[in-house]
């Protein structure tokens, strides 16, 4: 998680995943957490409406899972690595993409 109480998005990152984006590492993510903050400090962000994407998310994690689990069982450890790395950062990417673009719409 990252940044403001506020403001905190989940990004899951899988056991396995190979990289990780920079705004992860460098606090990005969380400079614009704590902007959001400021633009809205009471209770949960109104910029931040996210339950349905979160949903989303969510069955696309399980989607991922179910693919994983098959690649293992066919001896497939290579491409399980890139699968997970590739959805790892798309989600990554749309979560700062969600944030930046709330601080934009303020």
């Amino acid at each position: 998680m990252n940044g403001h109480l506020n403001n905190v998005y989940f990004v899951p990152i899988y056991l396995g995943c190979e990289s990780l984006l920079l705004p992860h590492i460098n606090g990005e993510l969380s400079i614009i957490s704590y902007q959001l903050a400021e633009l809205n400090p009471i209770g949960e962000n109104q910029f931040l409406n996210i339950y349905e994407k979160e949903k989303e998310i969510s069955r696309k994690m399980n989607m991922l899972e179910r693919k994983v689990i098959d690649l293992l069982n066919n001896k497939k450890e290579e491409e399980v690595k890139e699968v997970i790395t590739k959805n790892c950062n798309e989600i990554s990417q749309w979560t700062m993409h969600l944030m930046r673009s709330a601080i934009i719409k303020y």
